[in-house]
């Protein structure tokens, strides 16, 4: 049953739901507080619960109802998102990264889904907000971003090549998922490419045209010789989730102090475990944010020896450095697609300064050679 705004207010029905999921054995919710949330991809609110006096005090003080919008592309995520909860709810053990889910729930009819999760806002913050990320004014602390790379390995060692990749609510990326997709994704990035191109060309720099032009010509290519056997095989493929800019974790408000969470799982793919490092490390870096104190090296090998540790073998650092430079492959078209689907240029132009400045930077004009 849909956890409505309404029942977001009910002691009655959070109650049966954290009796339910056993963190409430005893005593009972008697009063909810709501707090607003100015979240643009979800209708969020914060619940403040108090308790009757059995109740233990390990009872979760505070939940986060998020609930899906109206829009068709919302409603879609919201389904998505519930069925990637309902999946891993017994995988707790294995996924400490991931932030206690007390319901998730999706009605086909409606299309409406909700998921109730634990509330960390009191000892948990995003590392950057999205205004700072957007800005390119500012940088996790350290240990912010040491925990968002020890997290993010921790999930993707754990879907490695798992047997799930590719199956109910784990699709691979639309992009690649068999030969037809990726073509269908060439020619979708080739339109959308035109239609950039129609309304910013008279002013987009020459130089970044040209390497645009350059990456479209060698997409085609890049499916025979460097995914097509991989994708297939689902070899080297992870659970990525699939917009994992800095604002879809949760860092200890005390750098250091308590475990970091991924949280956002409407978009998660099976992908290339590359993809998630570009958005964290050339989405919204600038080359001088990646290369001071050889910030993005550094990061990557904390990666790549984190996997290792967890178990994952088999996969080199010259492995991961390809296929980084593989998504970036991908990813430049990105700042397109937001500018053909209604984004400003306040949003998208860094992103596309950052990201094809990380595509010169690594080579990648090199491609399809690597990756394979």
């Amino acid at each position: 049953m849909i956890v409505t705004a309404e029942d977001g207010r009910s002691p009655r029905r959070l109650t049966a739901i954290l009796r339910r999921e056993g963190v409430l054995p005893q005593g009972a919710v008697v009063a909810v507080a709501r707090r607003a949330n100015d979240a643009f991809n979800s209708a969020i609110t914060h619940l403040d619960l108090t308790y009757s006096a059995a109740a233990p005090p390990a009872a979760p003080r505070a939940l986060f109802l998020k609930r899906s919008l109206g829009a068709d592309w919302a409603v879609a995520a919201g389904a998505r998102e519930v069925a990637f909860y309902r999946l891993v709810a017994p995988l707790a053990a294995d996924l400490p990264m991931l932030v206690r889910c007390y319901d998730a729930a999706h009605d086909p009819e409606s299309g409406a889904s909700h998921l109730l999760l634990r509330d960390l806002s009191d000892t948990h913050t995003p590392p950057l907000s999205r205004e700072r990320i957007i800005a390119l004014d500012a940088l996790p602390a350290p240990a912010h971003l040491d925990g968002v790379i020890e997290a993010l390995a921790g999930f993707h060692a754990f879907w490695w090549e798992h047997p799930a990749l590719g199956t109910g609510p784990l699709p691979v990326s639309g992009r690649y998922a068999d030969a037809a997709a990726y073509h269908r994704f060439a020619r979708d990035v080739t339109a959308e490419w035109a239609r950039f191109i129609a309304v910013e060309g008279g002013w987009f720099p020459a130089d970044l045209r040209a390497l645009y032009e350059g990456a479209l010509a060698r997409l085609p290519a890049l499916w025979d010789r460097a995914l097509a056997a991989r994708i297939a095989a689902r070899r080297r493929l992870t659970l990525s989730n699939g917009d994992g800019y800095f604002s879809q974790y949760l860092c200890p408000r005390e750098p250091g102090r308590g475990p970091t969470y991924i949280v956002d799982f409407q978009d998660a793919r099976a992908d290339i475990p590359a993809l998630d490092l570009t958005y964290l490390c050339a989405a919204f870096w600038t080359p001088a944010f990646r290369r001071e104190s050889g910030r993005e090296n550094r990061l990557l090998r904390r990666y790549h020896r984190a996997l290792l540790a967890h178990g994952v073998a088999g996969y080199g650092w010259d492995d991961l450095l390809a296929d980084y430079r593989l998504a970036l492959g991908v990813m430049i078209f990105l700042p397109v697609w937001d500018q053909t689907n209604g984004s400003g240029r306040g949003y998208w132009w860094p992103k596309l300064q950052c990201l094809t400045g990380a595509y010169r930077d690594w080579r990648c004009a090199e491609l399809p050679g690597a990756g394979g």
